[in-house]
């Protein structure tokens, strides 16, 4: 694991074994190249990415309700966000979830440097993380990369 990975670790953000990520694996290992072939048939939006409807998506993330520049930081992470979680899940993501992801794309980084924002810590940026993910979990495409896994003969699914 790399300096930033270990950081991760000590930090609490991340448990122990977390790294490395299926998508930083190298190409040599049947298992990673497994794990990463099987990704690609289950998220198409990776290979074939979907036209996106950006206006539909700001509409949702509330960003026409008021006024609002795309240079404003706060606004193009939920565009983003939003346009992202559609593409890869087929749903728009609650609202609720948007404010997970700016919650855990805002404190992550700064604990993992030793920088914790005041109110926050590795558990709490940890428990967001997990909150983002069983979400995901319970889409449609979740479920359905969750069957799959197991059928495809993965020991835990829900690993990395």
């Amino acid at each position: 694991a790399s300096s930033v990975s270990s950081i991760w670790e000590g930090k609490g953000l991340v448990p122990k074994g977390f790294f490395p990520l299926v998508i930083n694996m190298n190409t040599d290992s049947p298992e990673r190249m497994k794990r990463r072939n099987f990704m690609n048939e289950i998220f198409p939006a990776l290979l074939n990415p979907p036209e996106l409807d950006v206006v539909a998506a700001a509409t949702h993330a509330g960003l026409t309700k008021s006024a609002w520049i795309l240079t404003d930081a706060v606004a193009a992470e939920r565009l983003v966000s939003c346009v992202l979680y559609k593409a890869l899940f087929g749903v728009y993501p609650p609202n609720e979830m948007l404010d997970l992801i700016h919650y855990w794309a805002d404190n992550a980084k700064p604990c993992a440097i030793g920088k914790c924002q005041p109110g926050t810590d590795g558990a709490r940026v940890w428990d967001v993380f997990q909150q983002i993910f069983g979400t995901i979990e319970g889409t449609e495409v979740g479920k359905a990369y969750l069957k799959a896994a197991a059928e495809y003969g993965f020991d835990d699914p829900h690993a990395r």
